[in-house]
């Protein structure tokens, strides 16, 4: 049996002795941001890293994807650690020395901070593979914001968990919401399903001094909005958690014309296929209705994006040991919840059990995802490396107790993967 207290030992002392040099990769993953399914000298500058490092790996998985493995124990478990690595197109305003460099990009959502996380993790085992219990898949994923294709699927499909076949994966997201140095993990649902929709109200427009000769959208896409929110709030158990938005309203030229047409845009969230199946047959049949009883034509697009990622209970269970042995008991969030927001990593777990956990980097109250104002400490790095090494290792130790006693752990969920559809 492996010893886990050096083997935690060594890690930490190859954490401390390198975290400035890691620091800097992340700085420069920082500055040069590439938007979803463009990333390629990111790709590129990951690869030259990894080959630095002595560490395998093959580039163009599912795009400009990256798979590094690195070899431990040839007869131990074998682990996948997922980080992005795409950008936003956004303009940074953090006034950070190390800010974008190209106009009009950002790294808003962390993706530098969760791919220099991964890349740290590889560059440590490396240097330890000859501890190392078993094997590590490190997957540098494109196109997460690239909804509703997203980049899992396409490296699903390109064999990024097999050859070596990874019997579980994990990642993790940064989260302004949790202070700094606390992490939280959940189990089942932990983000949602996220769905979008068009709407385009046909009446029949005029001039605004004579409404009567008119079948005015403008009230009737106003009816609508406040027609599907009462119907969520009212219609949705409360045990049960969903958020539908609209976020767009557009039609009208001029004060003195009633237009012929209003559209809306919006989006729903859901953790669970059962309501987002119900608010699909709602919003669609309440759009509907809503015009039909003024005389209007509704036209629905209804656009289905990422499905929920749904954490595995035992490896969010031994995620949570693993972070509590490695970073300590105060580091864990104890009244974590799932959120809204929404992640393709849930495809990765169609596949293998695993688990996605958030890390927190709350230094201030205004901090938030997809802000140009966001800014990452080097602290959360430090804080994000940890997690995943202590996840990692306190896999390696449990999956050699549970094939001692029952066998390789087997999913009994089907392979298949659900497509999102486009």
């Amino acid at each position: 049996m492996p010893n886990y207290d050096m083997i935690k030992k060594r890690a930490q002392e190859l954490l401390d002795c390198h975290f400035e040099q890691f620091c800097q990769a992340r700085h420069w993953l920082h500055s040069h941001p590439e938007q979803s399914g463009s990333e390629i000298e990111t790709s590129k500058w990951i690869a030259e890293r990894l080959g630095r490092a002595g560490i395998e790996f093959q580039q163009e998985v599912g795009g400009y994807g990256v798979v590094a493995v690195v070899h431990g124990a040839p007869d131990g478990p074998v682990v996948a650690l997922r980080g992005d690595m795409d950008a936003l197109e956004l303009e940074e305003k953090t006034g950070l020395p190390y800010s974008s460099v190209h106009r009009g990009l950002m790294h808003g959502c962390g993706h530098d901070f969760h791919a220099a996380g991964v890349l740290a993790v590889g560059e440590i085992l490396a240097e330890m593979r000859d501890m190392l219990p078993g094997t590590v898949k490190l997957i540098f994923q494109p196109a997460e914001e690239n909804g509703p294709t997203g980049g899992a699927v396409p490296m699903i499909r390109d064999g990024a968990l097999l050859n070596p076949d990874a019997e579980a994966i994990f990642g993790a997201h940064m989260f302004p919401e949790l202070p700094l140095g606390k992490v939280a993990v959940v189990s089942g649902p932990a983000m949602a399903a996220v769905d979008n929709f068009k709407i385009r109200v046909v009446g029949r427009g005029g001039h605004a001094a004579a409404p009567h000769e008119t079948i005015d959208p403008i009230p009737i896409a106003c009816e609508m909005v406040l027609a599907v929110n009462s119907a969520v709030a009212r219609r949705l158990p409360p045990s049960e958690s969903a958020v539908v938005s609209f976020g767009r309203i557009s039609g009208g030229e001029r004060r003195n014309i009633i237009p012929d047409t209003v559209e809306l845009e919006g989006t729903v969230r859901t953790l669970t296929p059962e309501t987002r199946q119900m608010l699909q047959q709602l919003i669609c049949r309440i759009g509907e209705d809503v015009c039909s009883m003024n005389g209007a034509e509704a036209e629905i697009r209804w656009i289905r994006s990422y499905d929920a990622t749904v954490n595995d209970e035992k490896m969010a269970a031994l995620a949570r040991r693993g972070i509590r042995g490695f970073c300590g008991r105060d580091a864990l969030w104890q009244t974590a919840h799932p959120y809204m927001t929404a992640e393709d990593f849930g495809y990765f777990l169609q596949k293998i059990p695993g688990a996605f956990y958030w890390v927190g980097v709350r230094e201030d109250t205004d901090m938030r995802l997809h802000s140009s104002y966001l800014r990452i400490s080097d602290q959360a790095l430090y804080n994000l490396i940890r997690a995943h090494l202590g996840v990692l290792f306190e896999f390696f130790r449990e999956q050699a107790e549970w094939k001692k006693e029952t066998g390789p752990f087997d999913d009994s969920r089907e392979n298949g993967i659900s497509m999102a559809a486009e």
